[in-house]
């Protein structure tokens, strides 16, 4: 979908979410951007790892109409068994046909069909945002950028981040590191907090859980770390370790981590993000098959056996 992106720098994203609480202080919103490197196996926003736009499908908003069987320029729709099919593949050639859009999206009245996935400008993303100014400055919150990886678009990131600290707007990013480290130092100028995703310690493992190495992340880690004391900047840093059962959730692994931000980062804070279910049913609407359908949530037990570790090496463990 193209939303004014002919006017000034434009980039992908795939929502803007309102009145967010989570991901920094006060009341928020998050701006979510589109494409990630990385290929994390729980992640909760599928829809954030491809650039450009998807096709999404709830079969529960389907109406059965099947007018998006008659305008797909592929075919690629069918009934088998009562219930509509798309092959995929066709998907992809569709968007490129169409320059951006889905003939069966536009279609579809039900909006069981919806193509996920916007290029929209900077100034689009400033007019939505500073809509809740007031909200921002009555509970102390601001503005996310995540993702997605947002070091994936630096350009569009900086133009957006110069535009809304003109609005004097608190910012935050979460990122997975993964990108490179002068597009990160750039972004500093303008952000008053940085989530950074530390997932896995040793690059094989690395590797196993997200398809790429983490010598970046960790380089990046480093980087951003002794930046922030040498040029003394007011910027709150947390890392952030997810806890997924039987990938990331294990002794050896959280240990490594906590011990590489003790004794190579020199301590700061952290903040465990335990694993939970809420993505399951966005790989189906996407036509993906989620491999963790059986994966239970770590026990609060866990969690507070890792925040105890983590106070242990002196680590500051946050809640937000």
């Amino acid at each position: 979908m193209l939303i004014n992106a002919e006017k000034g720098i434009s980039g992908w994203i795939y929502d803007i979410q309102r009145y967010a609480i989570h991901d920094g202080p006060g009341i928020r919103t998050l701006v979510f951007f589109k494409g990630c490197s990385l290929r994390c196996s729980w992640c909760c926003n599928p829809e954030s790892q491809k650039f450009g736009p998807e096709m999404v499908f709830f079969p529960d908003k389907c109406i059965g109409c099947r007018r998006c069987i008659d305008v797909c320029p592929f075919k690629a729709i069918e009934v088998k068994d009562e219930i509509l099919y798309t092959h995929r593949y066709f998907c992809e050639q569709c968007i490129i046909q169409n320059s951006g859009n889905f003939p069966c999206s536009d279609i579809c009245a039900s909006k069981a069909r919806v193509t996920m996935g916007s290029l929209v400008t900077v100034d689009y993303i400033v007019d939505q945002v500073t809509r809740d100014q007031w909200l921002y400055k009555h509970s102390g919150g601001g503005v996310t950028i995540s993702g997605g990886e947002p070091l994936n678009q630096p350009q569009f990131l900086l133009s957006l981040l110069k535009k809304l600290k003109e609005n004097w707007i608190h910012l935050a990013i979460e990122t997975s590191g993964y990108g490179k480290w002068d597009d990160l130092k750039n972004a500093l100028t303008y952000l008053n907090l940085i989530f950074f995703d530390i997932k896995a310690y040793e690059k094989s493992y690395h590797i196993n859980l997200t398809g790429k190495e983490n010598d970046v992340i960790l380089r990046n880690a480093l980087q951003l770390n002794s930046y922030l004391k040498k040029q003394e900047l007011d910027i709150d840093l947390i890392y952030r370790i997810p806890l997924v059962p039987l990938y990331t959730c294990n002794e050896e692994n959280v240990y490594q981590i906590l011990d590489f931000i003790k004794n190579k980062l020199g301590g700061g804070k952290v903040e465990f993000m335990p694993y939970h279910r809420l993505g399951r049913g966005k790989y189906q609407s996407l036509g993906r098959e989620y491999s963790l359908s059986e994966l239970k949530p770590p026990s609060n037990e866990v969690v507070q056996c890792f925040q105890h570790a983590a106070r242990e090496r002196g680590l500051e463990v946050v809640t937000l």
